[in-house]
């Protein structure tokens, strides 16, 4: 589910929050204080890739991201497509 629509909006201390868990995960897995910061890093790019509606898959084409798919439209169309809004459903709990 994301939360933001790309990593520039990605609020800072929702970032620090996140990879102080990761830090203190790997800390308590025994990885080297050496490698820490480079896996994360990695749990950085991969954090905004879940949490960003346009770094996400794109649902019908998952080889897609979903601003890729919006340019790839918008230069079919001639026009420049921006996300303004999204709603997330959800059946059940």
């Amino acid at each position: 589910q994301p939360k933001f629509f790309r990593p520039e909006d990605v609020d800072e201390n929702f970032v620090s929050q996140e990879l102080e868990i990761a830090r203190e995960l790997l800390i308590k897995e025994g990885k080297p204080e050496s490698i820490i910061d480079k896996i994360l890093e990695g749990k950085k790019a991969k954090l905004f890739t879940e949490v960003c509606l346009e770094s996400q898959s794109f649902l019908k084409n998952s080889d897609q991201t979903v601003l890729e798919i919006l340019n790839q439209v918008g230069q079919a169309t001639g026009e420049k497509l921006v996300i303004k809004k999204f709603v997330i459903f959800s059946l059940g709990n």
